[in-house]
């Protein structure tokens, strides 16, 4: 206006929601939508925040894969006899939940590599062999071995379990959270069914190792981000051949962020059955896990069924919702109303949603500046695949455009394929793009899209973290980044003093999925080392030696002898220097 422009000619955008739909292609009368709309388009000006609503409504009979995964130790043999024993009892109280059940079993122990496992050559082919009664036969040791795919044959269940042989190691923590991984990236082999309730019901009487603990064996290179498995003969015994990780022993543990994020990736609850004496820890783990739950076991497993199902109704009560969107360009606030609640309140989750109970989110969308095209925001039910995609443009430009300007059909500019006109293309009907440059008319074009949002042919369409539009890549957050998403910004390893990955943005920048590049005054694969050794450094005589000569100075920091105390080492303990007390 200040510059002559008169009132009723200037635009002024609002937010609006422009679309909404609940078609998908259904494969298979699984197909269940739980979560509506599944999709909705919006145009958000920055600044003017626009409120979405979705429902979720659970399905009853809702399909259920539970994978049984195991501690094969020695001393869980017993455990093991009980839930073979009890597979009809758990199929039918489990039955009583849903009529589409499958069940699936595979077993873990612990890297076979010293300290880990005994390294003596008779306790390498059987490891029990000192155990009472004598002689007692185990298979070598092994990380993980896949028994049986899921399968609604609980015939075949019961038969795997019961002649499926025990093994042992060295130290109480075991392989677990590795063989946890697998499980969720072997979706070939294990048998997953998309549209299931995923459930693995894992079992042991020990703790697990992490991240870092690799080292006792030498093992630094973090764990692989793929399915391992392969059909070939035991390391220790050639006539033993499984479906196993036979190389476990190249790669470290994995960290419990990593595994939180695999398995909200994947869409996997997990029920921990374990002893009492291992709860507590078990209970720290499922507080960072999307859909966890534990549950104490007696002896020799024998109330499992009664544990598996007051767990199962936990996780099938507890209802979250997951955002995930990127927040350079979006932001978010998640309000829900649980059933028989009054009111819309701040929370993403419902802790005790019936069957058929119905819950009500408000998503307070808002843009935080103009962008080209559009991004997504993923809004997805924790430990399920149902979700909902709200797709997002900035309201920043105007819809009419100066009557002066001339369309040019079949513009270059288009690709000869569409429309120029105020700046944009209109594409004719079988193409799409900014540019029209994305044929839509044939299946064997999609097909060809998504061939080219793959870095292999085996790989997921975008690395599984972001959508393929006329294909190109657009990842759903902005820590994925590459052509094909396919690297983790925060894939890095995390510090140990403040558990930020590479030390947070003052020490380092992490590089696609790792290493970390450190910055200036810091040092090591976490960025947590100061290269200084000001701080060993007395300041009152620099010309001392480091730690006053009773100490090692490390990553900065002095580590005194025993008997001296102090940041440098100065005080002798129990000397006057030091506050008595009578």
């Amino acid at each position: 206006m200040e510059r002559g422009c008169q009132k009723s000619l200037i635009e002024f955008m609002k937010s609006s929601i422009k679309s909404q739909s609940n078609r998908i292609k259904r494969q298979s009368d699984d197909d269940e939508i739980q979560l509506k709309p599944l999709t909705q388009s919006a145009s958000i000006r920055p600044g003017l925040p626009l409120d979405i609503e979705l429902t979720y409504k659970a399905i009853g009979n809702y399909p259920v894969d539970l994978y049984y995964l195991t501690d094969l130790s020695y001393s869980m043999k017993d455990d093991l006899k009980t839930v073979s024993s009890m597979t009809k009892k758990i199929s039918e109280e489990l039955g009583r939940l849903t009529k589409r059940l499958r069940m699936g079993f595979g077993g873990f122990v612990d890297k076979p590599v010293f300290p880990f496992i005994n390294p003596n050559p008779d306790a390498l082919r059987n490891p029990c062999i000192n155990l009472e009664p004598l002689n007692e036969k185990c298979d070598p040791p092994f990380l993980y071995k896949h028994i049986l795919s899921l399968t609604s044959n609980f015939t075949d269940f019961q038969e795997r379990t019961q002649h499926t042989t025990p093994s042992g190691n060295l130290d109480s923590p075991e392989g677990g959270l590795d063989a946890l991984l697998q499980v969720a990236y072997c979706q070939q082999h294990i048998n997953w069914n998309s549209n299931a309730r995923k459930i693995v019901l894992f079992t042991s009487d020990g703790g697990f190792h992490v991240a870092g603990d690799g080292r006792l064996a030498g093992l630094i290179k973090p764990p692989p981000r793929q399915c391992e498995l392969n059909l070939q003969a035991d390391r220790f015994n050639n006539d033993l051949k499984y479906l196993g990780w036979h190389n476990s022993i190249e790669t470290d543990y994995p960290s419990v962020g990593e595994v939180a994020s695999v398995l909200n990736e994947k869409g996997i609850n997990v029920i921990f059955a374990t002893n009492p004496e291992n709860k507590m820890l078990y209970e720290k783990l499922a507080e960072f896990l999307p859909s966890a739950a534990v549950g104490v076991f007696e002896d020799s497993s024998s109330n499992i069924v009664d544990l598996l199902k007051e767990n199962y109704k936990k996780i099938l009560s507890k209802v979250a919702i997951l955002p995930k969107y990127d927040d350079t360009l979006i932001d978010l606030k998640v309000l829900t109303k649980c059933k028989d609640e009054a009111n819309f309140t701040d929370k993403t989750s419902c802790l005790k949603n019936p069957i058929d109970g119905e819950i009500q989110y408000k998503i307070k969308v808002d843009t935080k500046k103009c962008f080209k095209g559009e991004t997504s925001v993923i809004l997805q039910i924790g430990g399920l695949k149902d979700n909902a995609t709200l797709i997002i443009k900035s309201a920043c430009n105007c819809d009419k455009c100066s009557s002066n300007s001339t369309a040019i059909d079949s513009s270059p500019k288009c690709n000869g394929k569409g429309k120029f006109f105020c700046g944009s293309c209109t594409c004719q009907e079988g193409f799409t793009g900014d540019f029209c440059e994305c044929s839509t008319t044939t299946e064997q074009n999609e097909a060809d899209m998504k061939n080219q949002c793959k870095k292999t042919k085996d790989d997921e369409v975008c690395s599984g973290r972001g959508r393929c539009k006329c294909g190109k890549c657009h990842c759903s957050l902005s820590r994925y980044t590459g052509d094909y998403c396919e690297c983790d910004l925060l894939g890095c390893k995390r510090a140990t003093d403040d558990n930020k990955v590479c030390g947070g943005k003052n020490r380092g920048v992490c590089l696609c999925n790792g290493p970390c590049a450190c910055k200036e005054g810091y040092k090591g694969e976490r960025c947590d080392c100061l290269v200084s050794n000001k701080n060993c450094q007395n300041p009152t005589n620099t010309s001392a030696p480091l730690c006053s000569g009773h100490g090692s100075c490390d990553c900065g920091y002095c580590f005194c002898e025993s008997g001296y105390t102090g940041d440098q080492c100065q005080n002798i303990k129990g000397d006057s220097s030091q506050r008595c007390s009578r």
